[in-house]
């Protein structure tokens, strides 16, 4: 007996059909059996002003630094197609409505990471309108949005050749046996939830995972020695890094 699990360009089969009765995924089949699936077809995103209160700490003509809190997506994916931090981008700047196309929906499932080309036109048909980088979900803290063309391509470059320092502040759990240091570890899928990147030494070998460095300094030691606050300095910027 062997478990099977159908994946389509990440768009799960919700339901199996087996001999013409309807099972549920986890069901074991064997050799031999004749499975039919019915996938159904991918709508593009759309981004929709939304009234959401922005911890704003900027704002020119050309640039908006807003202070992302944790648990908010920057902007529309599947599964996150409203609360975003686009959204309320949108309706604070009194832009309309975007849409996205079937691949640009597709592509930001993928580790799309800071030091990549992450580019998305002002004006074009985009759901990150002026993103130039983002934060993971759980993560809290300043991004910079631009707010016209030209803004948008000079700090496109900057991400680009890495002239923008990003700074983290993390509350561990236990201390750090150094007080500072460097991590090297490639990042990848992790294999037991395919939506997480997780640090997977070795996993680069075999073109798996992607190089990521981050350097950390003990700011101070907390709870008796049972934590620490620590600040990290990121040489790359992958997603869950």
């Amino acid at each position: 007996m062997e478990l099977v699990e159908l994946e389509f360009n990440q768009v799960s089969v919700l339901a199996l059909f087996l001999s013409m009765d309807k099972l549920s995924v986890s069901h074991n089949v064997k050799g031999g059996d004749m499975v039919n699936c019915t996938i159904s077809e991918l709508q593009p995103l759309r981004a929709e002003a939304e009234d959401i209160p922005l911890d704003i700490v900027y704002e020119d003509d050309n640039v908006l630094v807003v202070n992302k809190p944790a648990h908010m997506v920057v902007h529309p994916a599947p599964g996150n197609a409203t609360g975003t931090l686009v959204n309320g981008i949108l309706h604070h700047c009194s832009l309309p409505t975007l849409a996205s196309s079937n691949q640009e929906a597709f592509s930001d499932a993928e580790d799309i990471s800071d030091d990549e080309e992450f580019s998305s036109s002002i004006s074009g048909a985009s759901i990150r309108p002026g993103i130039v980088h983002r934060l993971d979900k759980g993560t809290s803290g300043l991004l910079v949005v631009a707010k016209d063309e030209h803004s948008h391509a000079h700090l496109s470059e900057q991400f680009k050749l890495h002239t923008i320092e990003r700074v983290y502040i993390s509350l561990t759990s236990g201390v750090p046996s150094q007080s500072s240091g460097r991590i090297e570890v490639p990042i990848s899928r992790d294999p037991n939830n395919r939506i997480r990147m997780a640090a997977i030494p070795g996993s680069n070998k075999h073109g798996q995972a992607r190089h990521a460095a981050s350097r950390y300094k003990v700011i101070e030691i907390l709870a008796g020695g049972g934590s620490a606050l620590v600040e990290w300095r990121l040489e790359t910027g992958r997603t869950h890094q």
